[in-house]
């Protein structure tokens, strides 16, 4: 599949929404822990790991395409 140079206005606006959403739920999961929401805290954290990843989903896929192009 060829790769894509360019990306929409839609794909940068979610891509920083998915971003922002998931620094501002890392910097908000310490909080919760040191009020003793163990469990709040951890899903938030693995939240904000999930938003990151969200956010840096094209980069990843094009990480993903070439290690296939490599491996062949």
């Amino acid at each position: 599949m060829a790769r894509r140079s360019h990306r929409s206005l839609g794909e940068m606006i979610s891509s920083f929404s998915f971003l922002l959403v998931g620094v501002y739920f890392g910097l908000s999961a310490p909080e919760l822990w040191a009020e003793g929401q163990a469990f709040k805290a951890i899903l938030l954290g693995v939240s904000a790991a999930l938003c990151v990843l969200a956010a840096m989903r094209f980069q990843l896929q094009n990480i993903w395409e070439s290690i296939r192009r490599w491996r062949k």
